[in-house]
């Protein structure tokens, strides 16, 4: 990929280099009291100049710069959507680091549990109503079997 630098440095030389024809000035030519010769874009006052008629360089017709101008936007787009390209495939490998890490978090939290039920059969619960029983062993194991469903979820990949 080009720097930014770079194309913005190139976008400026052909927009000078396009419009220059446009920006042409009228020139003054008068030789003053001691003969020398000078040259201006004003009139001085009290004296009667010649005006230079100015060659306009050949190649230089509007249609060619039409196709210029539309050339780099078409080039300035084409790199705009490039960078838009890039800048999705960024976020979503950063989506994708959030979510693997996450699962792995998710995992390890299930591994533990997962432990602690197979090594301990007398589980405490808390009941909605706030009072602490003992779980059933029908309950443990449905326990168990659920979390060995998320680990298979979150520990794969």
């Amino acid at each position: 990929m080009m720097p930014k630098q770079f194309f913005q440095t190139i976008l400026c030389l052909s927009l000078f280099t396009l419009f220059a024809p446009l920006c042409q000035a009228e020139v003054y030519k008068w030789v003053d009291a001691n003969g020398i010769t000078h040259y201006s874009q004003r009139v001085p006052k009290g004296i009667d100049p010649d005006l230079i008629q100015i060659v306009k360089p050949s190649g230089t017709s509007g249609n060619k710069s039409g196709r210029a101008v539309k050339a780099l936007k078409s080039t300035q787009k084409s790199f705009a959507e490039r960078r838009t390209k890039q800048l999705e495939a960024k976020n979503e490998k950063k989506e994708e680091a959030r979510v693997r890490l996450a699962n792995q978090a998710t995992c390890a939290k299930d591994k533990q549990k997962l432990t602690g039920l197979k090594n301990n059969p007398r589980q405490m619960a808390t009941a909605s109503n706030g009072e602490r029983r003992r779980l059933s062993e029908e309950e443990r194991q449905s326990m168990i079997g659920q979390l060995n469903t998320d680990i298979k979820k979150h520990c794969s990949g």
